[in-house]
């Protein structure tokens, strides 16, 4: 019998072994030559990009010292996160090693953490601005802008043959969107599009830094779950980040040891299993609805998907009131 923080005590079922299998991401990366995780650990470096596509570019610009995180603890990269022009500036700044400016070229940039970088990005003739002496350090970077960055800072690109793409006619940018594009820098959005006015998320960025840069995209090894027994809190963050936000990651944590001690096979026998204690009697509809149909209550990964949509419905304290209050509590 299995302790855990429950109210009535659980006992455990044997189960499959559990492995979190990136197969879309690793296919897509073996078939580009892009190593297997030297040096990484498994997951990586972070633990909130863990199966993301662009995961093999983050790793690339860490470790060329382009991008340090999102987070104090330099645990999370941030990858959906929308990229700003002052942050476009830094990462432009550190990718391409430019020297300090001899001025200052804005004044709404004043006191702006990047502000070294703003003005070293416009020296090098990267920049601009949106007007004279304005630079709109915290506007986000759309795509189209961003080409116009890149294909500036990218001085020995060749150039293009002909219009790669059919949604960018007329578009002031539309020059550098073709440059970069010849250049393999981005792939587009979809058939014959390049999505000009979308938004540039942190994952996408440094997949076009890193191809820019010609770095090598390096994919950390997977994390494999315990075949039997509780997980340890590092198998849980990664598991937990392919799922949850996060900002919720280290809650979903905390919530689960309380809930089965981080036990996939924990077993309530009122009608609750596995690391989040959900319902058996719901469980085949919650487990279908976030992809993993006929999955048992104790697959640690299905587990972990239906909570997640659980908890993107509402509170902790809808789902799971006694742990939540644990959570609360401190």
């Amino acid at each position: 019998m299995v302790l855990i923080h429950h109210s009535i005590m659980p006992c455990t079922r044997a189960r499959f072994t559990h492995l979190i299998i990136f197969a879309v991401v690793t296919v897509l990366f073996v078939a580009t030559g892009a190593p297997a995780g030297e040096d990484l650990p498994p997951g990586g470096t972070f633990t909130d990009d863990n199966g993301n596509i662009h995961e093999g570019f983050i790793e690339a610009i860490f470790a060329a010292g382009i991008t340090s995180g999102c987070s104090p603890d330099g645990t999370q990269y941030c990858p959906g996160d929308l990229v700003t022009r002052s942050q476009m500036a830094t990462l432009l700044a550190r990718a391409l090693d430019l020297p300090p400016a001899g001025a200052d070229y804005f004044d709404d940039d004043n006191g702006d953490i990047h502000e070294d970088n703003i003005n070293r990005i416009a020296e090098a003739g990267i920049t601009l601005g949106v007007k004279p002496r304005t630079f709109e350090p915290t506007a986000i970077v759309p795509r189209d802008q961003m080409a116009s960055f890149l294909a500036r800072a990218f001085k020995d690109l060749e150039m293009p043959t002909y219009d790669q793409f059919d949604d960018d006619d007329g578009n002031v940018h539309e020059s550098n969107i073709n440059i970069i594009a010849a250049n393999g820098i981005t792939l587009g959005c979809g058939t014959g599009a390049f999505c000009p006015a979308n938004p540039v998320p942190r994952d996408q960025m440094a997949s076009f830094l890193g191809r820019g840069l010609g770095l090598t995209e390096n994919v950390p090894p997977p994390v494999q779950l315990p075949e039997t027994g509780p997980l340890s809190e590092a198998q849980a963050t990664a598991l937990f980040s392919l799922y949850f936000p996060p900002e919720d990651v280290a809650d979903a944590v905390h919530l689960a040891d309380c809930e089965s001690n981080l036990d996939p096979d924990a077993w309530n026998p009122v009608g609750f299993g596995g690391l989040f204690q959900h319902i058996a009697a719901a469980w085949e509809s919650r487990a279908a609805a976030v992809g993993f149909p006929g999955a048992s209550i104790f697959d640690a990964e299905a587990n972990t998907a239906a909570a997640a949509a659980l908890k993107g419905s509402g509170p902790w304290s809808a789902h799971w009131p006694a742990c939540a209050a644990h959570i609360a509590a401190g």
